[in-house]
């Protein structure tokens, strides 16, 4: 790459503008992570109590770890959102 078109590039990447969008679109990747994430144990949580009444099997002890986690998912998911609110 010469150094004007290196240059140029450079500048691009870490103009300010630039770099918002970058971290805006960080903060979305990791918003939708953890959407799929908490939607997942929602699922896993229904597959286990569905164990719990067709088959007899305790599962109480992995929900509650299953509901400890969706409230630090949930929690990670209200920081992004704040975190949002705040730099519009």
């Amino acid at each position: 790459m010469d150094s004007l078109l290196k240059s140029i590039v450079l500048q691009f990447l870490f103009h300010p503008i630039s770099r918002k969008v970058q971290v805006a679109s960080q903060i979305k990747s990791s918003f939708d992570f953890l959407e799929i994430a908490i939607s997942s144990s929602y699922e896993l949580e229904t597959q286990l109590i569905l164990v719990e009444e067709l088959f007899n099997l305790a599962t109480n002890e992995t929900i509650e770890k299953l509901h400890a986690l969706q409230n630090r998912i949930g929690g990670f998911m209200r920081q992004i959102r704040e975190r949002i609110e705040t730099e519009n």
